[in-house]
């Protein structure tokens, strides 16, 4: 009788100590963005419901920290050095449950129902501001996820291209085409798709387009004789690895050799080869061969870098390659001083330096993805360096003063297809300038720490 009382006793203590949740309550998660400089003292309250996960959004400054984590009030202090903060939350309330954000500069009560489902509320109060929005702070902005940037220069596929044998591969993986008339220009290569998980190389010359006839043999064998309008154009198979092709001409014989790793994007998936790819990468230093195996053991099959072309083709990994073409000031240095006869004559040697230091990972059949420079830049710089940094919500909040809305302006230049930042003999990569300032638009921005993961605060 006495053990059954103890363990009633018990059981109702237990359940005493767990926190009361009103009905109705259901899991929900959303976030607070803000800043515009100066330390924040900030609070989060809840009381008719519950926190359960609190995750910091871009606490990079020395001093910003977590304060307090409970159930019903989270507090943290930063320093936003003019870019933003945040905080990231879970919590168990009901659509119309009172949520209080209290600080030095702003202070606001919510209910969850007053958020747009697929957006957010913004308060100001001078030039300080509050984002209040349903979901993950590091999606950013709707209309940055929606921004559609300039036509890209894509040839079209032709519907007959001479198709090389489907185990190429295995016959020594070299291709011979002698064409009948003299190139009026440089021969190069081309890779495109036509979202049908072949491969096609388009050959052309950065002149007058090709003329005449072709004949196109493998392993000494004559696969087709053609005849070529403007350009000659091939399919295959898709594999990670490179094709030697060798074209003799009245002007003589010319050795390329082409990557023949296909890369999609198919919708909102990365597609290699036909199938589809997740990318789960890294930034490693230089790699030893036990280094590269324990880093695979981990899942990981993608290197991001501006120098991990080697070890990525020696351990079999795909490369997302940073090429920082230097000598390009921000945007807005151009806008402040109304010079665009400047920014005309950097860009240009913005794109030398690209085409030299890119030229590795263009060429690599591992190549996944040409990241051109770093985060992307805004008013500031990279965030570590206590600037305005690569964060989409304080450029949002910047207007048409943002770096988005400047390249969609003025600034914006065509580039010639000819005109490409990896133009040489091997592979062609014709892009527009607003591609080359915008090649990521951050779905999540800056989760990477110094110890390589966000630090989590679990309030149970």
């Amino acid at each position: 009788m006495k053990k059954t009382i103890y363990c009633i006793a018990v059981l109702a203590l237990i359940f005493n100590l767990k926190p009361s949740v009103a009905r109705g309550n259901s899991p929900a998660e959303f976030f607070v963005v803000w800043g515009n400089g100066g330390q924040w003292n900030c609070s989060l309250t809840i009381e008719q419901g519950q926190f359960s996960v609190v995750q910091p959004y871009m606490f990079l400054g020395k001093n910003d920290r977590m304060d307090k984590t409970g159930l019903h009030q989270v507090s943290c202090t930063t320093n936003s050095d003019g870019g933003v903060d945040g905080l990231h939350l879970f919590a168990v309330a009901g659509d119309n449950t009172p949520i209080k954000f209290s600080s030095n500069r702003i202070t606001r009560e919510f209910v969850l129902s007053e958020i747009p489902e697929a957006g957010y509320k913004i308060f100001r109060d001078g030039q300080d501001f509050l984002i209040i929005g349903k979901g993950d702070p590091g999606f950013g902005p709707r209309f940055e996820i929606e921004k559609s940037f300039v036509n890209v220069f894509e040839p079209s596929v032709p519907q007959s291209p001479v198709a090389l044998p489907e185990n190429w591969q295995e016959n020594g993986k070299r291709i011979e085409i002698n064409l009948s008339n003299k190139p009026k220009g440089e021969l190069r290569i081309r890779r495109c798709s036509n979202n049908d998980g072949r491969l096609y190389l388009e050959i052309y010359t950065d002149g007058k387009p090709l003329e005449g006839k072709a004949a196109v043999k493998f392993n000494g064998k004559t696969l087709d004789d053609v005849s070529i309008s403007k350009s000659l154009w091939l399919s295959l198979k898709p594999c990670i690895d490179t094709l030697s092709v060798v074209i003799s001409s009245p002007a003589g014989v010319k050795n390329l050799t082409v990557a023949t790793t296909l890369v999609e994007v198919r919708k909102n998936q990365l597609y290699v080869n036909g199938e589809p790819f997740l990318i789960k990468g890294t930034l490693p230093g230089e790699m030893t061969p036990e280094e590269a195996r324990y880093v695979k053991s981990l899942g990981m099959n993608t290197l991001r870098g501006g120098t991990v072309v080697k070890e990525a083709e020696q351990y079999g990994f795909m490369i997302s390659a940073s090429i920082q073409g230097g000598g390009l000031k921000k945007i807005s240095d151009y806008v402040k001083k109304g010079d665009q006869k400047e920014f005309e004559s950097n860009l240009k040697e913005y794109l030398a330096n690209t085409k030299e230091k890119g030229m590795e990972a263009i060429n690599s059949p591992n190549a996944l993805v040409i990241q051109l420079d770093n985060e992307r830049t805004e008013i500031g710089a990279n965030p570590l360096n206590n600037e305005k940094g690569a964060d989409p919500w304080s450029e949002f909040l910047l207007g048409d003063k943002s770096e988005f809305k400047i390249l969609d302006g003025i600034l914006i230049k065509k580039l010639e297809p000819d005109e490409t930042t990896g133009a040489n003999a091997s592979n062609g990569l014709c892009q527009r300038i607003a591609w080359i300032y915008c090649p990521l638009i951050f779905r999540r921005v800056h989760a990477q720490y110094i110890s390589g993961e966000r630090p989590v605060w679990n309030t149970t």
